[in-house]
């Protein structure tokens, strides 16, 4: 197993097809956001991981005694995150879960959803809720807000996996009162697929009443507005009232992945 050079990354795009679009996954694969590159071979690879601060993506045949025991040893090592999740297809579970053995758990399909801008169709609604953009120069002014903390946290993990310069370091929230009702926040974009994904959280208290999909279609139209022409949406399968929420959008199921857990050190 070599770490690949990111002038080779362009090799990579067609092995990686096996697990569909993670946008985020595909930025580092771009060279937007950092990333390490793991494979056999940097011109025709048989297999490959990739490294990000979001999760590990591994695809390919890894199932040889040899790079079972390299995939491993690189979990052990200081490149590899104390507590991190793998992407795969959903064929390797059983050997995932032999290479990394109990550092693994919480094995669960996940599901990708689509939408094209040809197929968003925005309408008009009668909640009554305030949408704000926010971005990193104006987080701030909501510091007294009630669930501040948790929106702060996750809208900064991304926005500062993305250059300055980026189009998608913002986010909507929803707002009533001295109270933040839910958000969405772009959790990826792509420059080779031209695609941004969105991640969306309402508060208990405040689900199963259409803020999601409201928050949800105000973000795209944003992101149409910036020129974007894809979007994707996971979810864990389980999770049915983010699926209906992606439905209700406009989203289409496009395929299934799956999902493992990892800890370096063990209890």
């Amino acid at each position: 197993m070599i770490k690949i050079e990111k002038k080779h990354y362009k090799n990579f795009y067609e092995i990686f097809k096996e697990i569909g679009s993670y946008t985020f996954f595909l930025s580092a694969l771009d060279g937007v956001v950092k990333g390490e590159l793991y494979s056999d071979d940097p011109i025709h690879p048989s297999y490959a991981l990739m490294l990000t601060a979001d999760l590990n993506y591994l695809v390919g045949d890894f199932s040889s005694e040899e790079v079972k025991q390299e995939l491993f040893l690189l979990s052990q090592s200081e490149d590899f995150l104390m507590h991190t999740g793998f992407i795969f297809n959903e064929r390797h579970k059983d050997l995932v879960a032999d290479i990394f053995k109990e550092h693994t758990y919480g094995f669960t399909h996940r599901s990708n959803y689509q939408l094209k801008v040809s197929g968003f169709m925005p309408y008009e609604t009668d909640l009554d809720m305030q949408i704000i953009m926010i971005t990193p120069e104006n987080i701030k002014e909501f510091t007294s807000y009630d669930n501040y903390q948790e929106v702060y946290d996750e809208c900064m993990f991304y926005w500062n996996e993305y250059p300055p310069q980026s189009k998608i370091r913002f986010a909507n929230i929803m707002v009533k009162d001295n109270l933040i009702i839910g958000y969405c926040y772009i959790c990826g974009a792509s420059i080779s697929e031209n695609s941004a994904e969105l991640g969306i959280e309402t508060f208990e208290g405040f689900k199963r009443k259409g803020y999601g999909a409201l928050l949800s279609r105000k973000t795209v139209k944003d992101l149409i507005a910036l020129n974007y022409e894809l979007f994707n949406w996971h979810c864990h399968t389980s999770n049915i009232g983010s699926s209906k929420t992606a439905e209700k959008v406009g989203f289409t199921f496009k395929e299934e992945s799956y999902l493992a857990w990892y800890k370096k050190i063990l209890d």
